[in-house]
């Protein structure tokens, strides 16, 4: 799998549709191409209060993606290079790291790894 270079180009970290907290990194690839990706769910329904609270995974989470990006707050996000895995046609974009350093954060198994 080939490593390529991105630049993040728009973000959003809040409530989507469906009033799910979540983020989506919006990116401009090397190549040409365009990905989005995100959609993780960043809360969960508490039965209890009857509405949607913040986890320590979706907080965890933010941290992560700061620190590999190296950036402070979300909002220095955009305009920043990063390093995708390239995936082929169809397939997601699941993982990003630093353009420097061999950080990453992939999204399908962050937070699985302590359990």
């Amino acid at each position: 799998m080939e490593t390529l270079n991105a630049r993040i180009v728009g973000s959003k970290l809040g409530f989507n549709e469906h009033g799910i907290f979540d983020f989506c990194l919006v990116l401009e690839i090397q190549n040409g191409g365009g990905v989005s990706l995100g959609g993780y769910a960043m809360d969960q329904y508490n039965e209890e209060l009857k509405k949607r609270v913040g986890t320590e995974y979706g907080m965890n989470l933010i941290m992560r993606i700061l620190e590999v990006v190296g950036v402070n707050t979300w909002e220095e996000l955009c305009g920043k290079y990063i390093r995708i895995k390239d995936a082929k046609i169809g397939d997601r974009v699941t993982a990003i790291g630093n353009l420097m350093k061999d950080e990453w954060v992939d999204f399908d198994t962050f937070g699985k790894e302590e359990e």
